[in-house]
């Protein structure tokens, strides 16, 4: 399954989730196992459709096993009121990790300000 999803040998991250809230779309990027690789240090992409933007981050977590990625829904064109498949790429020096078409899914109603899609793309198996 990994490499279905991971253009990579090797150990990669697994892809965690991927949600919107207030005008941005997250992907939680689990990295328990590959710690040690730097992806926390790659560059991450979004696509959805012909759009591609730069993810920002908040950094990981101090134990280095969560990385979440975001950007704006204007950046990739995202109408939030429909299912949209956005695809993932993180780089870091001759490694390439891609999540690709992760669904997101929309709010259920106007009373949600956070919506999640959880869909398993990478298992260690």
């Amino acid at each position: 399954m990994i490499a279905k999803y991971n253009d990579v040998s090797g150990d990669v991250p697994l892809f965690g989730d991927l949600l919107t809230a207030e005008g941005r779309v997250y992907a939680v990027v689990n990295c328990r196992l590959v710690c040690d690789e730097g992806w926390h240090r790659a560059t991450w992409t979004f696509r959805h459709g012909s759009k591609t933007a730069v993810a920002s981050t908040f950094g990981q977590d101090p134990h280095k096993h969560t990385l979440i990625l975001y950007v704006d829904h204007k950046a990739l064109n995202i109408d939030a009121t429909t299912v949209q498949h956005v695809s993932i790429r993180g780089v870091i020096g001759e490694k390439t990790c891609v999540f690709d078409r992760a669904p997101l899914c929309p709010p259920v109603d106007d009373r949600h300000f956070l919506t999640a899609c959880t869909s398993t793309l990478t298992c260690a198996v």
